[in-house]
């Protein structure tokens, strides 16, 4: 609201989203442990180094490449929990926001969000980080840190932009459309070639940019038509699928923070991370609805 203070602003960030960064390394130095705190190539890693990195997680110090304390060696910002890097920049959104985003005309953050787009698209079309993807951010050398800052700086205009801009559309089937709309991208393969453009960078900088905004227009403007909850359930004036949705907009970042514990680090959660590089590009537009 525009009573709002900036302490207070800051104080619900941090009562909405640090407790999964503590569960999440709490989770991660727990599974650590159990798979006999080694790293990667078998290197033993004394437990005073992964409570240290425990305790760096919880208050969100990165960890430096190669630093003790980066516990699986493979120079990871967040090395007990992967996925946190994520939160990290979102935190640094958050941050910029409240100092002087927020400020910004509907003019002035139209025109931020064209040239991030235009940075984020150069990024991915000419592979500056020479991975043949997007997928940056997660330690913080100068090519990851900056690429992280690029991912989360346009989803986050663009989010501001959506909410400052939103005029539902009449469009029927707005779930169903945006569900398969997200299963044909997300079933999309890795698409070779890397001269004289990264052709998989062309792809990811037009779902990110083009169509994951034009979904969350198309998400936003859907309405549900189920029936309503029975009133003997205690959830009088509700919808089935409505409350379903709410239930799953709050947990779904909770997954998001948590999906690599479960695995214990081992292949099965790879498709978690390519589905959550691409996805959490939909959560930050989403999220700032709440803003």
């Amino acid at each position: 609201g525009r009573n709002l203070t900036m302490k207070n602003f800051f104080k619900r960030r941090l009562i909405r989203l640090h407790p999964m960064v503590i569960m999440g390394a709490v989770l991660g130095a727990i599974t650590f442990c159990l798979q006999g705190c080694v790293q990667w190539d078998g290197t033993h890693i004394a437990l005073s180094m992964i409570m240290l990195s425990l305790l760096c997680t919880i208050f969100f110090i990165p960890a430096m490449p190669g630093a003790g304390y980066e516990v699986r060696g493979n120079g990871e910002m967040f090395p007990l929990n992967g996925p946190c890097w994520s939160l990290f920049f979102e935190y640094l959104g958050n941050i910029l926001y409240a100092l002087f985003i927020h400020r910004l005309s509907n003019k002035a953050l139209a025109v931020l969000t064209i040239l991030l787009g235009v940075a984020l698209a150069s990024f991915a079309i000419f592979d500056i980080s020479g991975y043949g993807n997007m997928g940056v951010g997660l330690d913080t050398g100068r090519i990851n840190f900056g690429g992280g800052l690029l991912r989360m700086l346009f989803p986050f205009s663009m989010g501001m932009l959506l909410s400052r801009n939103f005029k539902p559309i009449k469009v029927k089937g707005a779930f169903w459309i945006c569900a398969i709309a997200l299963v044909t991208l997300f079933s999309v393969p890795y698409l070779e070639g890397a001269t004289p453009v990264c052709t998989n960078g062309i792809y990811e900088a037009f779902c990110v940019i083009i169509a994951f905004p034009v979904l969350v227009w198309l998400g936003a403007s859907g309405t549900t038509t189920d029936k309503k909850i029975d009133p003997d359930m205690q959830v009088p004036g509700r919808y089935i699928l409505s409350s379903l949705c709410d239930t799953l907009s709050i947990y779904v970042l909770v997954l998001c923070m948590a999906h690599q514990e479960p695995a214990l680090h081992v292949g099965a959660d790879l498709a978690g991370c390519l589905v959550c590089l691409r996805m959490e590009h939909i959560i930050g537009l989403s999220m700032l609805k709440i803003l």
